[in-house]
């Protein structure tokens, strides 16, 4: 950078107490194109300095009220002004009075009367190192954000690899479970089929019973594959959840009480408490698969004989959805791991039912994307309770909706 261009581009504040002092020292400046400011006090001049932040001050000694060196000790303590470079105007050349100055901070000093050729020398040379430490100042700024965005970037790289890493490894674990829990299925298929192809003398109700066994691994297999379907589209963000006020109360007995049957089968009674007409934001064929996948697990997991509660309550804020059985509970261990993808929980099914350990990872998607809450309260062998929290409808939303739907 041209010494010239950096007079040009500087303020220099002059302070002294002889206005002609001042007049004489901002000419000779001026006629450099340096910018002058000027205070005939201390007080003045620590105000100007402070608000106008000049790259150099030429300060007189010898001021009344507050001398040059109580105006630099009052410079140092401003954060504004401390690095603010100062020279000293002195008409004194007393070894010790030049110490002092340079003991309390400043960069140089010039004797008066002052000479032109002096005084622009020093100047510019206090002025090139103020725009030589600007320079460094800036570039070690650029140069520590630079090292800062590479260290973000390494983050996001490495948590970017992590997580590659960790969807391979439950790539590796959808293909064995996928092989592991489609292969008995299909075995079974295929057995029943040979053995239906071979007997030439066979009664109906052997072949509806042979039948009966092939759709059920048919739809045990249609199962798996539409779980495995769910947890794609909701990794790939295809998930569409449409939020509506949904008469909470209507879908959850509708549900439940297509479990009734099942529920028969394993003598489990199915006590059904939805409330009257709770209406919530939410998607209802997701808050079906939800509830599908709750009532559905509280028979799986629960033994003859047994009751499993299912019911709707609310609050000033929120719907819940309760979903209770009195099964074999889920230890500490198994609720940390609950809402995991390909869980394996130490409870079982209490019929063999089949289990693919990814129905409560769906659940949680799915309720989290119709901005609600689930969790699990349970105490080994004292069953356990699955509450879904949802946004209650106002019901001015839910007198909207019915005049669409009429209309």
């Amino acid at each position: 950078m041209k010494p010239n261009y950096i007079l040009s581009k500087s303020v220099v504040l002059i302070v002294d107490d002889v206005a002609e002092n001042l007049e004489v020292l901002g000419s000779k400046l001026q006629a450099e194109s340096v910018t002058v400011l000027a205070a005939q006090s201390g007080e003045s001049a620590l105000k100007i300095a402070a608000a106008k932040r000049p790259d150099l001050i030429l300060l007189d000694i010898q001021m009344p009220i507050m001398d040059g060196y109580m105006v630099k000790a009052a410079l140092k303590q401003n954060p504004l002004t401390a690095d603010i470079p100062v020279i000293f105007l002195t008409a004194r050349t007393d070894t010790d009075d030049i110490v002092r100055g340079f003991e309390l901070g400043a960069e140089d000093y010039i004797t008066k009367p002052v000479q032109t050729a002096e005084l622009i020398a020093r100047v510019r040379h206090q002025l090139e190192l103020r725009f030589l430490y600007r320079e460094r100042e800036e570039r070690q700024q650029a140069l520590e954000q630079e090292i800062q965005e590479r260290i973000v970037a390494e983050q996001s790289l490495s948590a970017a690899n992590a997580r590659l890493q960790e969807m391979n490894i439950q790539k590796n674990e959808f293909i064995g479970i996928a092989v592991h829990d489609l292969k008995n299925p299909l075995s079974g298929i295929a057995a029943l089929a040979e053995t239906v192809r071979d007997l030439s003398d066979i009664e109906r109700r052997d072949v509806e019973l042979y039948m009966d066994k092939i759709i059920a691994s048919s739809n045990r297999m249609f199962a798996l594959i539409k779980s495995f379907l769910n947890v794609n589209a909701i990794e790939q963000g295809a998930l569409r959840i449409e939020l509506t006020p949904a008469n909470i109360s209507l879908i959850t007995l509708m549900a439940s009480q297509s479990y009734m049957l099942k529920a028969k089968a394993k003598a489990i009674t199915l006590h059904i408490d939805s409330g009257e007409d709770l209406y919530g934001i939410a998607d209802e064929s997701a808050l079906v698969q939800v509830l599908d996948n709750l009532i559905s697990n509280a028979l799986k997991f629960s033994f003859c004989g047994k009751s499993v509660f299912v019911r709707v309550r609310s609050n000033e804020h929120s719907i819940y959805i309760e979903v209770q059985d009195e099964g074999q509970g889920i230890s500490p261990e198994d609720q940390k791991k609950l809402f995991g993808k390909f869980a394996r929980l130490s409870a079982r099914p209490t019929a063999g039912e089949s289990s693919t350990g990814l129905g409560l990872s769906i659940v949680k998607s799915m309720v989290e994307a119709m901005n609600g809450k689930i969790w699990c309260e349970s105490e080994c062998g004292k069953g356990a309770t699955f509450i879904v929290e949802l946004p209650i409808a106002e019901m001015e939303s839910v007198y909207e909706e019915e005049e669409l739907a009429v209309a």
